[in-house]
C-alpha cells in the first residue's frame, strides 16, 4: 500500500462538526442513534459480544472500537445501511484485541469499493503509528490476509491529543491511563466515549455537558477490594468502578450516562447492581443492551 496515498487529510480547523437534526420513527434525533454491536470487555460472553458500536448521524456512520461485536454487521439489517455508504468511519480507543478483533471481520463487511477511515491515536501516544499496528495485528501466520491486502480502501488518520478534524467530523482526544496506552473521544457535544481507563478528572473538561456519555464500569466496590488484598494495584487503575464513574459523570453534568464495558465474570445480577448504584446517584443511566439501538434525542 502507498502510504501516502492511504491517509487522508487531518485538520484542525475549518470545518463544520458532525452535528445535525433527523427525524426518526417520528421522533426528534438531534444526536443521531447509536446501536451497540458490543458492550461487553475482554472476552465476548452468551450474552454480550466484545466493544464496538454503531453509530448513525447525518447520514454518516461512525464505528467506535471494532471488537467481537462488529460481527452484527454482516446481517441484513445493518448490511442495508452499511452498503449505501461510500466512506465509514471507525474509530479505536487501542489496539488490545477485545477492541480490534473485528478488523478481521471486514473483508466479509465491506465491499471492495468502500472506503474505511481509520481513526486510531498517533505514534506519540500508542508507541507505534497506526498502519504499523494496524499490520501487525491483521497479518500471516494469524490471518491469512495481510491488512494492506484486505479488500477495500482504507484511510488511516493517526490522531493527536487535543482537537482533530477528519473530514466533517470534530472529535477531541485525550490520553488515558491503561495497561497500555487508550485515548477518549468526545465528539462536540453529542456524545463522549470513555473505555479501558480508571476515571481521570482531566477528561471532565471533554466529557461536560455531553447528551450522552458512554462510560466504562467494568469493576464494581467487590472488584476492588479483591484487588487491593490480592496487592494487585496496578490493576486498579486499568480500569473504572461504577461508583467512581457515577461522581465523574455528575462532575461533568453530563445529560445521560450509558455503562459500557461490562466484566464478562460478572453475573446478570451484580451488572444490575452496578446500575442500581448509578441510578441512586441521581444519574440518568441508559442500559445499553447488545443489537438494540438507542435514539440519541
Amino acid at each position: 500500500m502507498n502510504k501516502k496515498s492511504s491517509r487522508t487529510k487531518l485538520r484542525l480547523k475549518g470545518l463544520e462538526p458532525i452535528l445535525n437534526f433527523s427525524i426518526k420513527g417520528g421522533k426528534v434525533a438531534k444526536h443521531g442513534q447509536l446501536t451497540p454491536l458490543g458492550t461487553g470487555g475482554w472476552m465476548a460472553t452468551a450474552e454480550r459480544e466484545t466493544a464496538s458500536y454503531l453509530w448513525e448521524i447525518n447520514d454518516s456512520l461512525l464505528l467506535l472500537d471494532a471488537g467481537s461485536g462488529l460481527r452484527r454487521l454482516v446481517s441484513p439489517e445493518f448490511q442495508n445501511k452499511i452498503q449505501q455508504q461510500e466512506k465509514i468511519y471507525l474509530f479505536l480507543s487501542h489496539y488490545h484485541l477485545d477492541h480490534t478483533i473485528g478488523l478481521s471481520y471486514l473483508d466479509g463487511i465491506l465491499r471492495s469499493d468502500q472506503t474505511l477511515v481509520i481513526c486510531a491515536p498517533d505514534k506519540t501516544i500508542a508507541y507505534y503509528d497506526p498502519e504499523e499496528a494496524l499490520e501487525m495485528l491483521i497479518r500471516m501466520p494469524f490471518y491469512p490476509i495481510p491488512f494492506p491486502m484486505l479488500p477495500f480502501r482504507k484511510e488511516i488518520v493517526p490522531l493527536q491529543i487535543g482537537l482533530n478534524q477528519v473530514d466533517h467530523i470534530q472529535v477531541n482526544v485525550w490520553h488515558q491511563k491503561h495497561s497500555d496506552a487508550s485515548i477518549g473521544f468526545a465528539f462536540g457535544k453529542s456524545l463522549a466515549y470513555v473505555t479501558d481507563t480508571s476515571v481521570m478528572n482531566r477528561a471532565i473538561k471533554y466529557c461536560n455537558g455531553v447528551a450522552y456519555l458512554f462510560h466504562e464500569i467494568y469493576y464494581d466496590s467487590f472488584d476492588m477490594e479483591e484487588m487491593k488484598q490480592k496487592n494487585e494495584l496496578e490493576k486498579i487503575s486499568w480500569h473504572s468502578c461504577d461508583t467512581d464513574v457515577a461522581e465523574f459523570a455528575l462532575q461533568a453534568a453530563v445529560q445521560h450516562l450509558v455503562p459500557i464495558h461490562f466484566h464478562p465474570f460478572h453475573s446478570r445480577q451484580r451488572m444490575q447492581d452496578q446500575i442500581a448504584r448509578l441510578n441512586e446517584s441521581g444519574l440518568t443511566v441508559l442500559e445499553p443492551k447488545d443489537g438494540e439501538t438507542i435514539l440519541l434525542t
